[in-house]
């Protein structure tokens, strides 16, 4: 009677192990999309700036040979 019960908790010792490692499995999972989204934000922010700059090069140069003509 006394083994049976020392196997069981043996059992519930390992399903509460598996259900750890399981957790830190999820865990880096998350933060891997956390960090992947961070980076596709900034991409596209750093891409959006670059437009723009390049509009307001274009729109500079514009207004100059108007103003030059």
């Amino acid at each position: 009677m006394h083994q049976k019960a020392s196997v069981l908790e043996v059992k519930q010792h390992d399903h509460r192990q598996r259900q750890q490692v399981v957790t830190l499995q999820n865990m880096s999972a998350f933060f891997f999309i956390i960090i992947i989204t961070i980076i596709i934000i900034i991409t596209i922010t750093i891409i959006i700036i670059i437009i723009t700059i390049i509009i307001i090069i274009i729109i500079i140069i514009i207004i100059k040979t108007i103003t030059i003509q």
